[in-house]
């Protein structure tokens, strides 16, 4: 085992920074049995951030536009499953970006990866 102090941030602030910052390391995985005592975020949602409104304007085919959902995981190549209000839309890796048809309302956008964290947000669509 070795101690050493890393720069480490949030996960979405990790996706915004490394985007920029070349020289960004990763925090390397944890020794096996550690992870208990460290627990940390390792998937977050960036867009919808939850609890907010999203509009989705109607195409010129009179079709509603999808919701483009955006998620960042801590690991390189790790798996995400996408559900939405309890239906599975499908899964990620490395780029973790997911289009969503829905109708208006309130809806739960699900991510669970394979160690089985996970992250729930709220949003409601709105039609005006």
């Amino acid at each position: 085992m070795k101690h050493e102090n890393w720069f480490l941030l949030p996960s979405v602030a990790e996706w915004y920074y490394s985007r920029n910052h070349q020289d960004y390391e990763l925090l390397p995985p944890w020794l096996a049995g550690c992870q208990e005592n460290n627990q940390e975020e390792s998937i977050a949602l960036i867009y919808p951030k939850g609890g907010e409104n999203v509009y989705l304007p109607i195409t010129l085919q009179s079709e509603r536009s999808r919701l483009v959902a955006k998620a960042t995981h801590r690991q390189n190549g790790a798996t995400v499953y996408w559900h939405l209000d309890n239906v599975y839309l499908g899964s990620t890796r490395e780029i973790h970006h997911m289009e969503i048809l829905t109708g208006p309302g309130e809806h739960m956008l699900t991510l669970i990866d394979e160690p089985g964290n996970s992250v729930q947000k709220m949003f409601r669509v709105v039609s005006e």
